[in-house]
């Protein structure tokens, strides 16, 4: 009855705060995203008319890495930990049934590294010691990349594959989440680098947030089965790419 519902909810382009609530995901908001509106007040989930076209192959996003101002972390590096951590299956790609590919230019998004005193350049509303989405802009502060954050309760690697999902996550359309109950693990959505309190730390987006942000949810055998059906590429594991700067 639910998934009922929820489908023509989706095809009508609408908001249901009852549905987000019945759903479990009422504290995952989502506010405006890249492909037109998607607001709504926090609690409420609302789904677009059109988007990307769903079907049995992978939807891909391209995206370009660019740095502004005097970073001090390897650009190349960075963007290799980007790639990884885009392609891994536990993250917004799904198991290979969303994509997202590096282009020169012509990108859908851009995935900066900047110094900390340009992060402002972007947006006054941006801060020096935080990572930010502008529009089409995921930015990510070069001090957090380097050092992460003593309010995240994990290693430096896992920090940076949360800013990264996170910002990514803004950019699909969500807004900031809370910590659902002690001992859970954090949503991505989280504002992590400030502190999980009674979470857990997290580097990857919750099934909730995956749906809130209009991805396929699919399970690690489904992912295993499109792959070896040629349907969807094999997800890039980190060591493979964070080989190829070393």
């Amino acid at each position: 009855m639910l998934r009922s519902i929820r489908s023509r909810l989706r095809s009508a382009g609408v908001c249901a705060l009852a549905l987000a609530v019945l759903a479990g995901t009422a504290g995952v908001p989502a506010v405006a995203g890249p492909r037109g509106p998607r607001a709504g007040a926090p609690g409420w989930l609302c789904w677009p008319r059109h988007g990307p076209r769903r079907t049995a192959r992978a939807v891909v996003h391209r995206y370009e890495i660019r740095t502004r101002g005097p970073v001090r972390a390897d650009s190349e590096r960075f963007a290799a930990v980007v790639a990884a951590t885009l392609a891994d299956p536990r993250g917004w790609a799904q198991g290979g049934t969303v994509r997202w590919r590096r282009v020169r230019d012509g990108g859908h998004l851009t995935v900066w590294l900047a110094a900390p005193a340009a992060m402002t350049s972007f947006s006054p509303a941006c801060s020096a010691w935080y990572s930010c989405r502008v529009g089409r802009d995921v930015v990510v502060n070069d001090r957090r990349w380097r050092v992460g954050s003593e309010s995240f309760d994990g290693r430096l690697p896992a920090y940076r594959s949360h800013v990264v999902n996170h910002e990514i996550g803004h950019w699909l359309g969500l807004g900031h989440a809370s910590c659902g109950a002690a001992g859970e693990r954090a949503p991505v959505m989280m504002q992590q680098s400030k502190g999980t309190g009674a979470c857990r730390a997290s580097a990857w987006p919750r099934a909730a947030e995956i749906r809130a942000a209009g991805l396929p949810v699919i399970s690690r055998r489904e992912a295993r089965r499109r792959q070896r059906a040629g349907d969807v590429p094999a997800p890039l594991r980190r060591a493979d790419v964070l080989a190829r700067v070393r």
